[in-house]
């Protein structure tokens, strides 16, 4: 299953990008969503190959994650694929300048199922696809805002 959604954010895009990519208030945000990360390979700062274990609660249940990060353009995109029980989901968030000072993010997320029972979960999410979207869509936005007073504060 796929998903995609963009916003327009007034600030340069390597501005964003240099907040998109700042490890320390990336983990701050994670903990303050209570997500719990902790990085599994010994490199430092966003580098491909980069990999982290989360724990989320969701649906009253813990989660465990594994993401890595599986490309990196700067100052145009990064892609991160993650590992969670029979899924497999990479992240593509790409900048794309419109002008000096207006940016647009896109982000995709595309879910593959690793085993049948995964791929029957993912047909009944297919039903509701177009909630998912609004979700989607509406994170977007808010990310974009907190992306657009971030770099303004920097």
């Amino acid at each position: 299953m796929r998903l995609a959604s963009r916003t327009d954010i007034e600030a340069p895009a390597a501005g964003l990008y240099a907040a998109l990519t700042n490890l320390d208030w990336l983990q701050d945000s994670a903990r303050a969503a209570a997500v719990r990360l902790r990085r599994t390979d010994q490199g430092h700062g966003l580098v491909v190959g980069a990999s982290w274990h989360s724990t989320l609660l969701w649906r009253g249940r813990e989660r465990n994650a594994e993401c890595t990060v599986e490309r990196i353009e700067a100052p145009r995109s990064v892609r991160l694929g993650c590992r969670s029980g029979a899924y497999f989901c990479t992240i593509d968030l790409t900048l794309a300048p419109l002008s000096r000072k207006l940016t647009r993010m896109a982000v995709v997320v595309e879910v593959k199922p690793l085993s049948v029972r995964a791929r029957l979960m993912l047909q009944t999410l297919r039903i509701g696809k177009s909630r998912l979207q609004a979700r989607l869509d509406r994170r977007v936005e808010a990310a974009g805002r907190v992306l657009m007073k971030r770099t303004r504060a920097d």
